[in-house]
């Protein structure tokens, strides 16, 4: 270790809190309840916390407008979008940490998320809306395809469900960072969704 000379880092690594909309698939009153992390939030009746670590590749984010102090929301045709990784069942956001600085390399933000329930992510309670819900009856917001004659509607209503809920959490997270396009990778889960 000696031997080499220290080089100003070109990566700036963040740990971070984004706000999110409570998915529409909660039922009423569940998301009112508070989370096992956050639960001393001030506005956890309207939103959610989605924990990640953003890592930047200096060099190859210095002309990419959504890197600047701006509000920018497009980027440069020469950057490529971020890269946003999303882990599997019963892990986190750090499940990538030995291919983060390899990937930035290649993308000039990385963003690994920990899904709701995951990490340090809010961990609201897992009460979804299903076909016994009078909103599902009355409004038509969970849509099912019938390709599969051999599974109960009730079960396609609950995978669409569990689907929607990590879904809409992570468009609410693309949303409020301001992110037109993204790279989106996973494992396992994080790869189905």
């Amino acid at each position: 270790f000696a031997h080499h000379q220290e080089e100003e880092s070109n990566h700036h690594f963040e740990l971070f809190d984004t706000p999110i909309q409570i998915p529409s698939v909660i039922k009423e009153g569940t998301a009112a309840a508070s989370c096992q992390l956050h639960d001393n939030a001030t506005d956890a009746e309207s939103n959610y916390s989605l924990h990640g670590v953003k890592v930047i590749n200096k060099r190859l984010s210095e002309n990419d407008p959504a890197e600047a102090p701006s509000t920018a929301t497009t980027t440069s045709s020469t950057t490529p979008a971020p890269l946003v990784l999303l882990h599997g069942y019963a892990n986190g956001s750090l499940y990538f940490y030995r291919n983060l600085m390899g990937l930035s390399h290649h993308f000039g933000s990385i963003y690994a998320l920990d899904m709701l329930g995951w990490g340090l992510s809010s961990r609201p309670k897992f009460d979804l809306l299903t076909a016994d819900d009078d909103t599902i009856k009355n409004n038509d917001r969970i849509n099912i395809n019938d390709d599969d004659d051999k599974v109960s509607i009730e079960t396609k209503q609950k995978v669409t469900s569990a689907e929607s809920f990590f879904v809409e959490s992570l468009e609410s997270w693309r949303q409020h960072h301001n992110l037109p396009k993204m790279t989106l990778a996973g494992h396992s889960m994080g790869g189905y969704l």
